[in-house]
Order: structure tokens, then C-alpha cells, then sequence
């Protein structure tokens, strides 16, 4: 049975550093990297430990990693230009061709808007934001469950959606550890998440993945950029 962890080892989000660090990167980095030029700067907003990053570094992207959590940050390596902020409010007075905002962030239920303000901030005309959101008709299933990712355990054991909401008690395993995380985010469908684009100024030119949680945005005056997407919106 697996022991619990110390509260030490957590974001201040409740998100388990050694479980974000020994995610795998894909198939993630892959929807990621697929919606991105060659050789951009990319600007990671809440890296996490840097499962991502590290494959951005590796494709030959420069990348700027913000993250709040300095325990989070300690595990990006140190190829990338390594930022200590928060998310909601940093302006690095910069533009990027592409800049990504995964976890989930844009499910916040009071800070998804300024999350996507401060992503669509720093994009430079004709670059692309690259957002993942939770499925919201898994959202709104009632559905728990179990997945092995990796070398890490995840457990849904429960989840309650409301109107525009929903709450999960997400545990994870690895390592002869136990944590226990509860989410509380908002319900985007299709609707909801384009409005939220269009608030930041961006538009959504493409998902990137066969359930629609990976998408691709561009300045609402800007044009999409040949190649980028691979599901049709």
C-alpha cells in the first residue's frame, strides 16, 4: 500500500511535483510541438516540473518557463529560461511565436480569462497559442476510473459536475507514494471556450487532438499559419 506524501511536495494548486515530473511528455508535447514553427521561442506558461519543456528543448524551441511554484521550477531544466511569477499577472514586456498554456489552466473557474489575456499578451502577430482544456463530456459524465501513464497511477474516484462546474478527487501513485488532489474547474464546451478566446482577442483555428482538449488559437485579425491542426474545427 502506498504511503502518503508530504504536503511539502505539492504546488500551491495541490499538484504533486514528483508525480508532474514523472509524467511522460506525450502524447501532450506532441499536439504541442505539431502546432509550433521550427526553432520558435515559446513562451510555457505554468510549466510545472517541465515535462513539456523538455521535449520543446529537445525539438530545437528556445523556451521561457513561468511557473509559481519553486518547487515546480527546480525540476525545469536549466536549458530553458527559468521565470518565477504568476501566471495570471507576469508581462516579461515580450512576444513570442508561440506560447502554451496546458493543465488546464483555461478551466479556472475565476482565473481561465486572465489566464488566456496574459497568454494572447505576449503573442507576437501571426503566432499561436496552444491551450488544453478538460473534455466537458467527460467532465459532465460522472465517470471515475483508473489509467497507468507511465510509472504513475491515476485514480478518478470521484466526480461530481454541477451546471458549468464540476469537482474530482484525483489520486496518484508512483514510487510507494500516495496523492490525493481535488480539482474543482469549470465545464468549457465548445461554446464557452471560443468565447473565452474571442475575450483575450484570439480565435480558434484548430483542434489538435481527437477529443478536442488540445487546440490551437490565433490573433482574431491574424492568419492562421499553413500546416497548424490536424482535426478540423
Amino acid at each position: 500500500m502506498s504511503a502518503p506524501a508530504p504536503a511539502t511536495d505539492v504546488a500551491p494548486d495541490g499538484s504533486p511535483v514528483e508525480v508532474f515530473e514523472r509524467l511522460p511528455a506525450e502524447p501532450a508535447a506532441g499536439y504541442v510541438r505539431r502546432a509550433l514553427p521550427p526553432g520558435a521561442e515559446v513562451l510555457e506558461l505554468g510549466c510545472g516540473a517541465g515535462r513539456i519543456t523538455r521535449a520543446l528543448l529537445a525539438a530545437g524551441h528556445r523556451v521561457v518557463a513561468v511557473d509559481q511554484s519553486p518547487a515546480m521550477l527546480a525540476r525545469v531544466p536549466s536549458g530553458a529560461e527559468r521565470i518565477l511569477a504568476d501566471a495570471t499577472t507576469v508581462d516579461l514586456g515580450r512576444r513570442f511565436d508561440g506560447v502554451v498554456l496546458g493543465s488546464y489552466l483555461v478551466n479556472h473557474p475565476a482565473l481561465g480569462r486572465r489566464f488566456l489575456a496574459t497568454a494572447a499578451g505576449h503573442l507576437a502577430p501571426g503566432g499561436t497559442v496552444v491551450v488544453q482544456r478538460y473534455d466537458p463530456w467527460w467532465a459532465r459524465s460522472a465517470t471515475t476510473g483508473e489509467a497507468v501513464v507511465g510509472p504513475v497511477t491515476v485514480r478518478v474516484t470521484r466526480l461530481v459536475p454541477a451546471t458549468t462546474t464540476f469537482e474530482a478527487t484525483v489520486v496518484y501513485e508512483t514510487g510507494g507514494r500516495r496523492w490525493d488532489q481535488t480539482i474543482e474547474a469549470a465545464i468549457l464546451e465548445d461554446a464557452d471556450f471560443d468565447a473565452l478566446a474571442a475575450d483575450a482577442g484570439l480565435a480558434r483555428a484548430a483542434w489538435l487532438d481527437e477529443h478536442r482538449t488540445w487546440a490551437a488559437l490565433h490573433h482574431r485579425t491574424g492568419v492562421a499559419r499553413p500546416g497548424v491542426g490536424t482535426t478540423p474545427a
